[in-house]
This record gives structure tokens, C-alpha cells and sequence, in this order.
């Protein structure tokens, strides 16, 4: 399976999320979720994919594809645990590609834990990886990163530092800065004023993981413009999106354009 193909896919999406009024289980026949999800890149067609989601209520299940398959594991209304699964490289057999674990504090994502590589040897994933979440007062989240030395087991913290700052349930920026060299990366989306694909999910509104140029899993609409800025040589990018919409405001497909602005980087399909 593509290593996390799909939360790449999710975050090219700009999953959205439920507000905290919408963390209640609905009924599934009230709330609209997608049923597929056709993803196509242009420049790497191997990485290809048609997703189908499976529901409970309103709470995911899983998504399969032609390469592997996600689970989802919820404590109450939390999601906890995310484990990809390689279905493709032995046939009949679920091999365990990668993980994540999620934990709160007070009703908000404090840390998440990354795995992958298991084996006997490495029972619990040879390259691990934890990000700490801390809720500022300014409601800015600062995000740190460590990771665990494969061969002596120990965890070292990284010399990435990010803070992410959230408008109207939004991520509308993200800096990263690199304590070491004094570099920094900034990140600027903007959105319409539509609903995400997967705006109806328990537990997402409360997931702060983000793709660079995708925004984060927890925002509430769509990306459609995204300026990326590196302080090395004071350059910036743009990037735009173009999303088409149903009836009731949901779209239909996600075109993403490279920085010319014409030339179409990739596309996302949805049915519902």
C-alpha cells in the first residue's frame, strides 16, 4: 500500500469537520457523508486511487482501495487509533503498513504517535515518531515533533517547531521554523464558504494533523488558494483550487492546479 495515501488524499481535500455542537451521533439517514472518492494525479498516475468509506452512523469505519485499507478506532466519540493496512503485496492477508495513535486532554488533541516498519524485531515499529500539541492562550496550537532512534530506542526532540493559527474553524496559517538555522516555512490558505466532503464525521474536528498546502484535517471548509513562503530566499507560490458543488453545496470534484495556475496538478471526485 501507498504509505498513508490516503490522508494525503483526506488533507488534499481539506477534510472537514464537525463544530463541537455536531460531535452528537446522528442519524446516518440525516447526515450526508461521501461513498467514493476518486483521486487522480496527473504527473503520478501510480499513485491512482478509488476509495469506498464504510460507516457507523457517523462514525468511520474504514476506507478501501485498490491498494490496502484504513481503520478507524473510536474511544466514545474520539477517534484514537488510525492503522493503514498493505492488502495488495500478499493477497488474503492484512499486513499492518503504518499507525497512529491519538490522545487528548479536556476535549482537545494534545498528542499523536506515528509507527511504521514492524517486524519481529521491532515489535513496535522500527521508525517512530510523536508530535505534542500545545493549546496557546491566543488560541494558536504550537506543535513539536520528536523522534525515537531505531537502533538506541530514545527519543529526541527535533529542531522543527510549528504554530499553527485557526479563523473561523479554519487553519489559515501554519509557520514552521527550524530553531537550528533560524529558516522558516509559511503556509497561508484561504477558503470559500462551502462544506467539506466529510464535514459530518465524528472526531475530526478535533484532528490538528495537516498536509503542507492542503490545510488541516480539522477545518470546516475548502481550501481554494494556498501561499507558500520560505525566509531562505524571501520567495513565494501560489496555488489555487477549483471545486465544483452539488445542490446542497457539497462539492462534487476538487481540481488542484500547480503554480502557473493552468496546469492541473491532480483531482478529486466524490459521490455521495
Amino acid at each position: 500500500m501507498k504509505k498513508q495515501l490516503f490522508l494525503f488524499v483526506v488533507a488534499a481535500l481539506t477534510f472537514a469537520s464537525c463544530s463541537s455542537d455536531d460531535n452528537n451521533t446522528e442519524n446516518a439517514e440525516d447526515t450526508i457523508l461521501p461513498k467514493t472518492l476518486k483521486y487522480t494525479d496527473i504527473a503520478f498516475p501510480s499513485e491512482n486511487a478509488n476509495y469506498t468509506f464504510k460507516y457507523n452512523g457517523n462514525k468511520i469505519v474504514s476506507t478501501t482501495d485498490e491498494f490496502g485499507r484504513t481503520d478507524y478506532t473510536y474511544d466514545g466519540d474520539l477517534i484514537v487509533k488510525e492503522v493503514n493496512y498493505d492488502t495488495e503485496s500478499v493477497k488474503g492477508k492484512d499486513i499492518i503498513s503504518d499507525q497512529t495513535t491519538y490522545t487528548y486532554a479536556n476535549g482537545k488533541l494534545v498528542s499523536s504517535s506515528y509507527a511504521e516498519a514492524f517486524s519481529t524485531a521491532y515489535p513496535d515499529g522500527q521508525y517512530r515518531n510523536r508530535r505534542v500539541f500545545t493549546h496557546n492562550a491566543d488560541g494558536t496550537i504550537k506543535v513539536e515533533r520528536y523522534q525515537t532512534n531505531a537502533k538506541t530506542g530514545v527519543e529526541e526532540k527535533s529542531n522543527y517547531v510549528e504554530v499553527l493559527t485557526f479563523a473561523n474553524g479554519n487553519l489559515v496559517k501554519s509557520v514552521e521554523t527550524n530553531t537550528e538555522f533560524n529558516t522558516s516555512f509559511t503556509a497561508v490558505y484561504e477558503y470559500d464558504t462551502k462544506n467539506n466532503p466529510l464535514k459530518n464525521i465524528l472526531g475530526f474536528s478535533l484532528l490538528k494533523d495537516h498536509s503542507e498546502g492542503e490545510g488541516s484535517l480539522s477545518s470546516v471548509n475548502n481550501v481554494v488558494k494556498y501561499t507558500a513562503s520560505y525566509s531562505v530566499n524571501n520567495e513565494s507560490s501560489v496555488y489555487k483550487r477549483e471545486l465544483t458543488y452539488n445542490e446542497k453545496g457539497y462539492p462534487v470534484k476538487n481540481t488542484a492546479y500547480k503554480n502557473d495556475g493552468i496546469t492541473i496538478a491532480r483531482t478529486n471526485e466524490y459521490t455521495y
